[in-house]
């Protein structure tokens, strides 16, 4: 029997699960407090409503059901519980929070809010002088970074359309996030976004050189397809392989300076203005079941970050 994915929302003192199946049609919702069911249209009422009254129970004990009424500004990203439904065999409940949920730029953003909030703190009027003549400042690096893992990340979603899953700002416990990954008929692509506004790049042997000066895009990109092939792989139970690529974004209307004397087979690069053809023309390597198969690991933030 098909599983059903329940993912808790709690916001504003209310405390709700959502059902869905696993490849994100929505099913109906619960409220912790009442008990409440709401059943979406065309859904099957009784597994639905069993697989949400299941989840549940365990949160009716008073305590955690208080705790949660009392805290009106949680909105910590929720976690998801999968649950079978009932008469399912060998099924194990998982605690995981659901990174299909995420935005492009979203973990970038909140480092450029965080870094807001500690330079208004040094000192108000400077920081607000600062923004406004455009200063190099560490608040408006996080900001542009996240304006580019946002212009990228929506020329991405377009690809839905063509068969490819998308996930953003991805955790991984580590120094960086992962931008973006897709999950298609091409294959799986992680995309690691670079804002550089107005630069002149140019792609050698060496490596990727912005405004004449040599960056380690090529070295911390490969870094982290190694890592994050090696952790999708365990979390599968097989080897799956994983592509490299480099987006550049200028924050302009107009292409990026891009020349290229050089391509790496394992690292690509490319620019907002033409990733979508280039993975429109890559070759079929994943089936429709593949890629969903690939995908509901990848979306799990345990394939990524170890859970405590």
């Amino acid at each position: 029997m098909t599983d059903i994915i329940i993912t808790p929302w709690k916001r504003y003192g209310h405390h709700r699960g959502y059902a869905a199946l696993p490849d994100g049609t929505k099913l109906g919702w619960i409220d912790v407090q009442t008990g409440e069911v709401g059943i979406e249209d065309g859904a099957e009422r009784s597994s639905t409503e069993a697989a949400l009254v299941a989840w549940r129970a365990p949160l009716v004990d008073g305590e955690q059901v208080a705790a949660t009424a009392a805290s009106p500004g949680d909105a910590d990203p929720p976690a998801t519980r999968e649950v079978a439904v009932p008469g399912t065999p060998g099924h194990v409940d998982a605690d995981w929070i659901d990174l299909a949920d995420n935005k492009p730029g979203q973990g970038v953003r909140q480092r450029a809010a965080e870094e807001w909030e500690r330079e208004k703190r040094i000192g108000t009027v400077a920081a607000l002088i600062g923004r406004a003549i455009g200063a190099d400042t560490e608040e408006r690096a996080w900001r542009k970074g996240a304006e580019g893992e946002e212009a990228i990340g929506a020329e991405l979603d377009k690809m839905a359309k063509r068969g490819w899953r998308t996930l953003h700002s991805i955790p991984t416990g580590e120094e960086s996030d992962i931008d973006h990954l897709l999950i298609g008929p091409g294959g799986v692509i992680l995309v690691n976004s670079k804002h550089h506004p107005g630069a002149k790049v140019k792609v050698t042997r060496g490596g990727i050189y912005v405004n004449g000066g040599q960056t380690t895009h090529v070295l911390q990109m490969r870094n982290q397809v190694k890592a994050a092939t090696k952790k999708l792989s365990k979390a599968l139970g097989r080897p799956v392989a994983i592509q490299g690529c480099i987006a550049i974004h200028n924050g302009g209307v107009t292409a990026p300076d891009v020349k290229s004397s050089h391509r790496f087979e394992d690292v690509w690069v490319v620019t907002r203005w033409n990733i979508g053809n280039v993975l429109r023309r890559l070759d079929d390597v994943l089936t429709d079941a593949e890629i969903e198969e690939i995908y509901n690991v990848a979306r799990r933030s345990t394939t990524w970050v170890t859970s405590r």
